[in-house]
């Protein structure tokens, strides 16, 4: 989901819900992440043109895993083209 904040402003959100459950077969597919499919990942992030060459950025990034804790990230940028 997008949607434009005024005449500057966009702020974007992704959710995804997975249906897996058993063992992450990690023998079977390699993988960088041995815990295994996230339950549900969502991502927020908002971003305002400051000036004509300046970006301010906000992003969080949330993961939930079945037996592990919730993992919570989060950004903020200033991005400046020339």
């Amino acid at each position: 989901l997008g949607v434009s904040i005024g005449t500057k402003g966009r702020a974007d959100l992704t959710l995804r819900r997975a249906f897996v459950s058993g063992a992450p077969a990690v023998g079977l597919l390699p993988s960088a992440d041995p815990a295994g499919a996230a339950r549900w990942d969502g991502t927020a992030r908002f971003d305002l043109r400051v000036h004509e060459s300046t970006t301010f950025g906000l992003t969080s990034t949330v993961r939930e895993r079945p037996g592990r804790a919730t993992v919570v990230n989060g950004r903020v940028e200033v991005r400046a083209f020339f």
